[in-house]
């Protein structure tokens, strides 16, 4: 009976620290969570907003996360843009952002599990409802464990770089670009089957989907929307079939389409200095610096 007790009082204790971390971290962790009215472009988006977005001392706001999936970014947007927004939203869209492997790796692998876990500040009832049924059963019981116990909002708010929040990516400012690191862009982005020509079907529907979903959200909040298809180095250009190009420009001219409002501006082709590149798909800083000035002023026309 001793042990049933202790067992039982454990158990509150956990759940007690649970809902003061969380609490704390909504409180004070977060309080600076959100859009500064003083900037007047918001970028949203994975990796290639993250890098090629430079958001230090001009009217930028970055959001990017690297490996963020289309559905948590169209999350951070619900929980961060209001009514009436005045300033310009962007949203990153490569070829690599829709392929059918990614689909496979965000939702069917499960590999968004710990980055979703870090998102549960966000999450709310109505979200849970929409997309809880979707999650693998193991996704599901990590989020409640942490739920409960307050880690992921512990773990990934006290970063230096915040991978939660977002934020231009300060950590490195190289080149480095070669057959053998595009190659392996290129297959983490489309998987060994696409590579090997042995799985023809590059886009996923559903991630496009969610990619709709989020302009329709920024448009219907009053934003002036961007499109933005970020540069690649020919290193990893070369390597895109003229199916996945061909699919990705089909889907930025339904967008277009279907989103009248909506500016599309695909630099995926834009022709730049080797020594501005990061690796062969994101800039550094030189690189980001030169093409978020480009960008910008486009926007200002």
């Amino acid at each position: 009976m001793k042990i049933i007790i202790k067992i039982l009082i454990a158990v509150v204790c956990v759940i007690i620290f649970g809902v003061i971390v969380n609490f704390l971290i909504k409180t004070y962790v977060l309080k600076d969570f959100k859009v500064n009215p003083n900037k007047d472009i918001l970028v949203f988006g994975d990796s290639h907003s993250e890098c090629n977005f430079y958001d230090i001392d001009n009217g930028v706001q970055n959001f990017g996360v690297r490996s963020e999936p289309p559905n948590l970014t169209l999350l951070k947007a619900q929980y961060l843009l209001s009514d009436n927004t005045k300033q310009s939203v962007i949203i990153t869209l490569s070829p690599h952002n829709i392929s059918a492997w990614r689909e496979k790796r965000f939702y069917e692998r499960d590999t968004t599990g710990a980055m979703l876990s870090k998102y549960w500040s966000l999450i709310d009832n109505s979200y849970l409802l929409e997309y809880y049924s979707t999650l693998p059963s193991k996704t599901r019981a990590l989020l409640h464990l942490k739920k409960i116990t307050g880690a992921p909002s512990v773990e990934s708010s006290f970063l230096i770089k915040n991978r939660f929040k977002g934020g231009f990516y300060k950590e490195k400012d190289t080149t480095i670009i070669n057959f053998k690191r595009a190659k392996k862009a290129y297959i983490r982005h489309f998987g060994d089957d696409y590579f090997n020509n042995t799985n023809n079907v590059f886009s996923s529907k559903k991630i496009k989907d969610y990619y709709r979903e989020f302009i329709s959200f920024a448009v219907s909040k009053g934003a002036q929307v961007f499109v933005v298809g970020t540069p690649i180095h020919s290193s990893y250009s070369d390597l895109l079939t003229s199916e996945c190009k061909a699919d990705y420009k089909t889907f930025l001219q339904e967008l277009q389409v279907e989103f009248p409002s909506v500016k599309i501006l695909n630099y995926t082709n834009l022709e730049l200095e080797k020594s501005y590149f990061l690796d062969s798909d994101h800039l550094n800083f030189s690189g980001a610096k030169y093409f978020t000035d480009m960008v910008t002023k486009e926007i200002d026309k």
